[in-house]
């Protein structure tokens, strides 16, 4: 039987692959600098590749998604600290802007809100009533208590985004 993590990591990658990183057989297929790099020096040069010019190209670019645009507001002595994810971001992107000119030459990435998942992503995993239910606020008590937070539409936005962002960088990686 598969675990939360696993069913919830099998639907963003099918999501993922369903919705933009496929490329069917008819598509032309081009490496990305990440697969170039990984080549032996012998099969660079053999397909006529200078080793050089290809380790020299620039870092590949990784969009980092965050949400904590979306804040829920959770009743008094609620368990989960809502606030650390921005925290974390700020920390991260403060990071970022403070690499010497050495470091940024190895890292390309730019922040960005994660777009929110659609009714069609999340039933890759989900079933669609209760999905339908999630989204319109009209869950069962029990439903509401297992998923640790009271229902508002703020959450419901915070949970599209958190499920649209990890689908946003799976595709990034595919890309």
């Amino acid at each position: 039987m598969m675990n939360f993590i696993t069913r919830q990591f099998a639907g963003v990658v099918a999501s993922a692959f369903q919705f933009r990183c496929w490329r069917s057989a008819s598509d032309v297929y081009a490496p990305s600098l990440r697969q170039v790099r990984q080549l032996s020096p012998q099969v660079l040069q053999a397909q006529g590749a200078d080793v050089h010019d290809v380790v020299d190209q620039a870092p590949p670019f990784f969009p980092i998604y965050y949400n904590d645009v979306y804040e829920v507001t959770l009743p008094r002595g609620h368990r989960f600290p809502m606030q650390k994810y921005r925290k974390v971001r700020l920390a991260v992107q403060e990071k970022v802007a403070r690499l010497s000119d050495e470091e940024r030459s190895r890292v390309d990435c730019e922040f960005r809100v994660s777009p929110l998942a659609t009714k069609e992503q999340l039933i890759t995993t989900h079933d669609e009533t209760y999905v339908d239910r999630y989204l319109e606020g009209k869950m069962t008590e029990a439903e509401i208590r297992n998923t640790g937070f009271p229902w508002s539409l703020q959450h419901v936005n915070r949970s599209l985004s958190s499920v649209g962002g990890t689908v946003a960088a799976a595709c990034a990686v595919c890309e």
